[in-house]
């Protein structure tokens, strides 16, 4: 299929198939404050209940950085 490619998820922790983002996708992810929408891939890879659904870019597997921990 056009527009996928298997590439490391850091949440899932193997590699699974990601796929472009739609132009809907896109237009969420401006909103935020990102310039570059279109550089970002979106897990596919199985999750209880879905898809995983994590953002990466196609060099850097973390461009969010690390979530964040909550103190106890």
């Amino acid at each position: 299929m056009p527009g996928t490619r298997t590439m490391r998820c850091e949440s899932c922790k193997s590699h699974h198939p990601h796929r472009r983002l739609d132009k809907d996708e896109q237009q969420r992810l401006k909103k935020t404050g990102e310039k570059h929408p279109g550089t970002f891939w979106l897990c596919t890879g199985p999750l209880a209940g879905g898809e995983c659904r994590t953002l990466r870019t196609g060099f850097n597997s973390m461009p969010f950085g690390p979530p964040p921990r909550k103190l106890a």
